[in-house]
């Protein structure tokens, strides 16, 4: 039996922003895919599928947040991704080993371009979205098929057997140290968005305490409350526990057209985008140069990706 090692989940989704300021979304889990055999061509990368456009709508149509600009990408965090399995595949392939996931790296895209998450960072913003959808994401399920690798496949990806023992060899076959994972990471790097997601987390937390913010926060409570809701935030609304499938029951969409038209008539997302978006100038000027430094090495993380899957 194989013991459980570290997890190879995708890009969990959100649907309060509260959890976004977590960041880091692109990085969840490395996803791998087969190595050829000798002699055989690798398959061909998928396209990656950028995250439905349709959903930045409604309220924050066409808006963008300043700390968006140095975030990596949905598309960006991908090319690494797919080269970074093609890499995994090589070094497989020396052990005699194929390592094919069910699914590859642009096929389970998540709501959001990057980690902003600004579809939701704020709650609903889209009542057409709110009408058809309620609380689930648009689209349903993004979640990847299980899949469960052999153990020599944990050992010669990890370097490790599922004790944290080293392996130094499968097959017979000398292995680096760190496993197939830690040679393919350095032919490709590591895209780093350190420094501006501190700023994503911050600035958030930041403009919740500002007086402005919490005034239409507190102007769109009331809307609520004379429809009949009593929630101070948005984020109260999926807070505590719920039926299963709730989220998209007649129920969950009339609350959330109500918080959408709510945010509308208050213009609480004018204030709290503009609020925020203030918050997040002033503190990446004060980390320019880092931010600056951050999005070069990412770049070039990105070209060379692109050469190697």
């Amino acid at each position: 039996m194989i013991r459980a090692r570290t997890s190879t989940r995708v890009l969990s989704t959100v649907l309060a922003v509260g959890a976004v300021a977590g960041i880091g979304w692109y990085a969840a889990g490395e996803r791998s895919d087969e190595a050829a055999p000798a002699g055989v061509a690798a398959p061909a990368p998928v396209k990656p599928k950028a995250p439905d456009p349709t959903l930045r709508a409604g309220l924050l149509k066409s808006r963008e947040l300043p700390v968006e600009r140095y975030l990596v990408s949905y598309a960006d965090a991908t090319a690494e991704k797919t080269a970074m399995l093609t890499a995994v595949q090589t070094c497989m392939a020396r052990y005699g080993l194929t390592y094919e996931p069910p699914s590859r790296p642009g096929e389970y895209p998540p709501p959001s371009d990057n980690s902003a998450n600004l579809e939701r960072r704020y709650g609903l913003a889209d009542k057409a979205s709110a009408e058809r959808w309620g609380y689930e994401l648009p689209g349903g399920d993004r979640q990847p098929p299980a899949w469960e690798r052999t153990t020599a496949q944990l050992d010669a990806y990890y370097g490790k057997d599922a004790d944290g023992k080293v392996v130094t060899s499968v097959n017979g076959t000398p292995l680096p140290e760190g496993g197939c994972n830690a040679e393919a990471r350095e032919r490709v790097g590591r895209q780093d968005e350190t420094a501006v997601s501190d700023i994503n987390a911050e600035s958030f937390q930041a403009a919740l305490s500002d007086p402005a913010v919490r005034k239409s926060l507190a102007d769109w409570s009331a809307c609520m409350k004379a429809r009949g809701y009593d929630y101070r935030t948005p984020f109260e609304i999926t807070q505590g526990p719920k039926e299963e499938g709730w989220g998209g029951s007649p129920e969950a969409k009339k609350t959330a057209v109500a918080e959408v038209e709510c945010k509308q008539s208050t213009g609480l997302l004018d204030v709290w985008f503009t609020t925020e978006s203030r918050i997040q100038e002033r503190r990446m000027a004060a980390k320019k140069p880092e931010l600056d430094k951050a999005r070069a090495h990412n770049q070039a993380v990105v070209r060379r990706s692109l050469t190697l899957r």
